[in-house]
């Protein structure tokens, strides 16, 4: 299984200073914040934090349009004198190319209401987006979108009933944001997610040629829908806990597919569609702490094969009671399935 190397990112070297316009409201407690530039190479930072100390509830907003511009945004909070609840809020916009933007939120003190962060780049090329939301957050949101080539997202998230919603390639940059079904321009933009806590969802939307999807998951009661639409795309994912499901689609050429749900792997199910030609799925469900049993795995492929190999379909099962079916409609198809344990149920068609 390809482990997830979490990126590092540089500091840009940006010059232009920031324009903001900030409101606070202090008698309840809460704080506001907008920044607004146009141009290239600006630089906008949001730091809403007081030594630990929080003044309230935060809201950053920052707009900039221009190449090569830089957002970072800070909201971090260890006490609060909001009792029933506490929400860090985050939007951040940039229409350019090489666009680097940085949110960090921090929140552990059990809110009912969580951490959202909402990101947005509709610039050509080689623009980063980093986004992390830790300590046991509850409900935290984070929505990606990005259009290009050359993109990169990073997202780390820890907490329960949390959201994850990344869409590459989607997205025209000549009116910043219709939606673009063909969207052929977008080229080897890379995901990389990192979610822990219970009941979260996670959803990765992702048109164009050569993208990654790289995502590792842990917990329970996780539901997770990775869709792909062009050439040589690829995806590994790596859920661990129980009660999980995969949900991952490709269409097209050359394109491939690695579901690892494992370490207690109990009640998962993992369902695998791939249209198109020279198409490989690996899906592999363990039980190697001894509790698992009762997953399912589903594969669907079908297409056009001109030689054997062109569509594969590989499982791995251990533990008991788990089912595992293939479906493959083509010519030269390959299934191998195998299991160990007892009560297992398995069936290929072709």
């Amino acid at each position: 299984m390809k482990r997830i190397l979490m990126l590092s990112v540089g500091a840009l070297a940006l010059a232009a200073p920031a324009i903001a316009s900030e409101e606070y409201y202090s008698s309840t407690f809460d704080n506001s914040a907008v920044i607004d530039q146009t141009g290239g190479m600006n630089e906008a930072i949001i730091d809403q934090r007081v030594d630990g100390t929080l003044n309230g509830q935060n809201a950053a907003s920052i707009t900039q349009n221009g190449n090569e511009n830089s957002t970072e945004v800070r909201q971090l909070s260890l006490t609060s004198p909001v009792s029933s609840g506490f929400n860090n809020e985050t939007t951040v916009e940039q229409r350019g190319d090489r666009g680097y933007v940085d949110v960090y939120q921090l929140h552990d003190y059990g809110s009912d209401i969580g951490l959202k962060a909402d990101v947005f780049q509709s610039g050509d090329s080689a623009s980063t987006i980093l986004v992390k939301q830790t300590d046991g957050a509850v409900d935290a949101t984070a929505i990606i979108r990005q259009n290009g080539i050359n993109n990169i997202i990073d997202v780390a998230q820890d907490g329960s009933g949390s959201l994850i919603t990344v869409d590459q390639g989607h997205f025209t940059d000549a009116d910043g944001g219709s939606v673009d079904t063909s969207s052929a321009a977008s080229i080897m933009n890379e995901v990389y997610i990192v979610s822990s806590g219970d009941d979260s969802m996670l959803d990765v939307y992702q048109i164009g040629t050569e993208q990654l999807a790289d995502i590792m998951e842990s917990g329970s009661d996780n539901v997770m829908s990775i869709n792909m639409y062009g050439d040589m795309n690829t995806v590994f994912v790596d859920q661990h806990g129980s009660g999980g499901f995969i949900q991952t689609t490709q269409y097209d050429i050359l394109n491939y597919i690695e579901v690892e749900q494992g370490i207690t792997s109990e009640d998962d199910m993992a369902t695998i569609t791939q249209e198109g030609t020279g198409v490989e799925s690996y899906s592999f469900q363990a039980d190697t702490a001894g509790l698992g049993g009762g997953n399912e795995i589903s594969v669907l492929q079908t297409g056009y094969a001109s030689s054997y190999g062109d569509v594969v379909s590989r499982i791995s099962q251990d533990g008991s009671v788990n089912f595992a079916m293939v479906d493959q409609y083509s010519d030269f198809a390959l299934s191998t399935i195998t299991q160990s344990g007892t009560g297992h149920y398995a069936q290929v068609s072709q």
